[in-house]
């Protein structure tokens, strides 16, 4: 999407199959307006196809913190190492002792990563969502 001003955009995981639009469009960010804005900590499916088809995407904006966000495969998206640090814990709670840590995110074998419900224990997460599989583009061979 379209980011302006002094935007930030932080601890994104872009996993879609691809990004149909403008050649300078990124697969974390389609295009910015100006350039106080900051992206840091982003990761893309390295699989993601452009407007022309293809994966190539320009190597020196697949970083965490360019518009193409770092490189992930299939199989790095299917364990919480393929997300940022922050994304897996959220941010600010990675403190010392460990029942300080708020993991916001819930990680399944073979499923997407799904939002648990704020304010409850566990792994509750909202009815419905309990079984995320894996888009086939993320599935792997």
């Amino acid at each position: 999407g379209l980011i302006s001003g002094q935007s930030n955009v932080t601890d994104c995981a872009a996993l879609n199959q691809s990004v149909s639009a403008k050649s300078s469009s990124g697969r974390v960010i389609g295009f910015a307006d100006g350039d106080s804005f900051t992206l840091s900590d982003n990761v893309a499916f390295s699989g993601m196809k452009n407007s022309a088809g293809n994966t190539g995407w320009p190597a020196a904006s697949r970083q965490s913190d360019k518009k193409n966000g770092a490189d992930r495969t299939a199989r790095d998206l299917r364990s919480e190492s393929g997300f940022s640090k922050n994304f897996v814990l959220g941010m600010g709670w990675d403190e010392e002792p460990p029942e300080y840590v708020f993991r916001p995110w819930v990680f399944s074998r073979n499923r997407l990563p799904i939002l648990k419900v704020k304010g409850l224990n566990g792994n509750d997460v909202l009815p419905g969502q309990e079984d995320m599989a894996f888009p086939r583009h993320l599935r792997g061979r």
